[in-house]
């Protein structure tokens, strides 16, 4: 039975990406599904303001599922989340070129696959059970844009962001990639991560670190606050 959609409305509508319906919405489930029908009908130059209350009001769910979707859209970068002054929060649609891979038809690494780097692109790898002796690996799917520069550096800025809920950081990419690097060899990585996790969880870092400038330079005040054996960890 064929069944035709026409519509009848006028324009006063706002729109969600098709890409979303091609798989995404299966991922992030019903919760993810309302928020972000919600933020895309209150965004305005791809960016929405509405609170978790505001939210839940609108939609009749509670400010719980409201966070759920929130964490499921962000699982997959279909939004990021900016945290601005007195706890409130920006949040971003991402172009759907930018959200995290998702293999659409299933094609998932079986048993006896593994997910295999090469030259910074990720990729599924299997083994040829066509010629058991050799077990040769070959290379079924790409499911990663490739990453450029250093991998660590790419690491530890979306440890930041994560950590410190940051969806966008201060300054420009350049700009980041100089700061960490100069964090990296200040602190090492361990050192860099430890510090990342402390200043999150700190009242007062949490509010300031907004990007790798600002905690290279705050880096050994936020170090000075671990205890115990973690802050022999860190090289100053």
């Amino acid at each position: 039975m064929e069944i035709k959609v026409r519509s009848k409305r006028k324009e006063n509508r706002y729109y969600i990406d098709n890409e979303f319906l091609n798989g995404y919405a299966k991922k992030v489930g019903w919760q993810g599904h309302i928020v972000y029908s919600a933020l895309c009908r209150h965004e305005k130059k791809g960016k929405a303001f509405p609170g978790f209350r505001h939210l839940a009001e609108e939609l009749g769910v509670s400010k719980g599922t409201i966070g759920k979707g929130v964490e499921l859209l962000k699982e997959y970068n279909i939004i990021q989340v900016e945290k601005g002054k007195q706890n409130k929060f920006t949040y971003w649609l991402t172009d759907y070129t930018d959200w995290k891979y998702i293999d659409k038809w299933s094609n998932r690494p079986q048993d006896g696959q593994t997910v295999r780097r090469v030259d910074d692109t990720v990729h599924v790898v299997g083994h040829n059970n066509t010629n058991k002796q050799t077990n040769k690996q070959y290379i079924t799917k790409v499911i990663e844009k490739p990453l450029y520069g250093n991998q660590d550096i790419n690491n530890l800025i979306l440890l930041l962001k994560e950590k410190f809920n940051l969806g966008i950081l201060d300054g420009s990419d350049k700009e980041n990639r100089r700061y960490c690097w100069l964090a990296l060899k200040k602190f090492k990585k361990e050192g860099i991560e430890l510090i990342i996790e402390a200043g999150s969880r700190d009242t007062f870092w949490a509010s300031k670190i907004t990007g790798f400038k600002t905690l290279y330079y705050n880096g050994i005040k936020i170090a000075s606050t671990i205890k115990g054996r973690k802050a022999n960890i860190i090289s100053i």
